[in-house]
């Protein structure tokens, strides 16, 4: 009698955080994303809070590898105080790959003091495509793994619950 309850319950649950979840990561990767044309050597940005954020070049699979080490300056508008930028090492080749196709490699990365305007500075323009592009916003390191971690488990439950639930209610 026990498993005739169990089992649906947890179908819906794990249905409950797979949905959660889900929803989860694509506020994660979708929130406050400054887009703008990585051919510019300079423009400004309006970073809405404090934090860390990543620099982050955007370009077709098909066109092969964005330029990975190239230099940024980013400048506080107002004090002109530079604000350190430290490279990001790929070793793993770690990429995210949109709906589009496009290979988003994070190369760089800085913390704002607060809401600021900034102008982001990039000597090296010349290195990119015409239709290459730069995302700037808040990292998400160490967020996106757990995340996928939670999916997959969630996706656990709901497919361990359903054909658990399948089986017993068949039964009989």
């Amino acid at each position: 009698m026990l498993y005739k309850i169990c089992f649906p319950l947890l179908f819906l649950v794990g249905l409950y955080f797979l949905l959660k979840s889900i929803g989860r990561t694509i506020a994660l990767y979708s929130q406050n994303q400054l887009e703008v044309d990585a051919t510019q050597v300079s423009f400004d940005l309006a970073l809405p809070r404090a934090g860390t954020y990543e620099i982050a070049t955007k370009r077709s699979q098909f066109a092969g590898l964005a330029p990975t080490d190239t230099p940024f300056e980013v400048v506080l508008k107002g004090t002109n105080q530079r604000l350190p930028v430290r490279p990001l090492t790929n070793l793993m080749n770690f990429k995210r790959v949109n709906m589009a196709g496009e290979r988003i490699t994070a190369v760089a990365e800085f913390t704002a003091p607060g809401a600021a305007e900034v102008e982001l500075r990039s000597p090296q323009a010349h290195r990119f495509r015409p239709q290459d592009r730069l995302i700037i916003m808040p990292s998400t390191a160490g967020q996106g793994l757990g995340l996928i971690l939670a999916i997959v488990l969630a996706g656990l439950a709901t497919i361990g619950g359903f054909v658990a639930s399948l089986i017993v209610l068949t039964r009989g």
